[in-house]
């Protein structure tokens, strides 16, 4: 086991003595090179001058004899003059030739040669902001980020919210209205304890649309409970369209005043006890048509359009 490590350690050392040798032998090559560019420029043009405006480092000055600098130099000059006439590519050639030869790097940025690669610049580290943002432009104002958050009213938002609702999951919350006395069922919603100020518009919206009373009041006060069966809720929810709710109907015992103030919810949804919009659908269309020309006093309530789809019923022309 002995011969293979012996073997391998007179290998490497023949490797190591012999690349002094090679350096000397590549920059020998290089010196007959030079001779020969300067005899070829010579013959062109006898007043020719191959000069460069580079400085060697002081801090890195490297040790070369004085025909070695007259090398380095002449190779530093034939580059600034490559790239003085823009032929790029012989200039990179002597840049490499400099490097591999010589170890020796220039910087055209300080006007200088040095000996050794250049130190790595230092790494600064990147600062990170765990805070929120918003598109990328670093620290909001809390109070434009709720305002944009928010949940507002409508018809478009009425149903985000119901997709949304049915999407989460998590505890459900009970959400109704008090007014002159009489409590009305308005929805549920998820989210957590900020779902019904995101929602709030939202929720105020809905409420006053499905509930003519609330519409009527000067002032409303919002309660939450958690979601139980109520037989007594389940039964109004299964009428058709708008039905009034029954006064009988109470908000839970152990409800609560709503909190708008709690605003730390990121995904939220919302579900109207009932639709709070008009019910103007296909069938109520469909009357519309069929009784086209009829005066109204000619109809029977099962031919009557309901809703904001009643309007004009189509009386015929006089």
């Amino acid at each position: 086991m002995r011969r293979p490590l012996v073997a391998l350690a007179a290998l490497t050392g023949l490797t190591a003595a012999l690349q002094p040798l090679q350096h000397t032998s590549r920059r020998s090559a290089v010196a007959d090179e030079h001779a020969h560019r300067r005899t070829t420029l010579r013959a062109v043009d006898d007043d020719i001058v191959l000069e460069h405006d580079y400085k060697r480092s002081s801090t890195d000055p490297g040790s070369f004899s004085d025909d070695v600098i007259d090398e380095i130099d002449e190779l530093i000059a034939l580059r600034s003059d490559a790239k003085k006439n823009k032929n790029y590519k012989q200039a990179d050639a002597l840049r490499d030739e400099l490097t591999g030869c010589y170890d020796v790097y220039v910087d055209d940025a300080l006007r200088e040669w040095r000996a050794g690669a250049p130190p790595e610049p230092e790494q600064v580290p990147i600062p990170v902001y765990d805070g929120p943002t918003s598109g990328g432009f670093g620290v909001i104002d809390d109070e434009a980020e709720w305002e944009r958050r928010r949940i507002p009213r409508g018809r478009k938002a009425l149903n985000a919210q119901r997709e949304a609702y049915f999407a989460l999951d998590g505890e459900i919350t009970q959400v109704w209205a008090r007014a002159k006395d009489r409590d009305f069922f308005v929805g549920r919603v998820k989210g957590g304890e900020a779902a019904f100020a995101m929602q709030f518009e939202l929720i105020d919206w809905s409420a006053k649309e499905l509930h003519l009373p609330l519409g009527a009041s000067r002032k409303v006060a919002y309660l939450i409970a958690k979601d139980t069966e109520r037989a007594d809720v389940a039964a109004w929810e299964a009428t058709p369209n708008r039905e009034a709710q029954p006064s009988s109907l109470k908000a839970p015992s152990d409800a609560v005043d709503a909190d708008l103030s709690v605003r730390t919810a990121d995904k939220v949804g919302f579900l109207a006890a009932k639709s709070p919009l008009p019910p103007t659908t296909l069938g109520n269309l469909v009357k519309r048509w069929r009784t086209r020309g009829q005066s109204a006093s000619d109809l029977t309530p099962e031919m009557r359009p309901t809703g904001s789809a009643a309007g004009n019923t189509g009386r015929a022309k006089r």
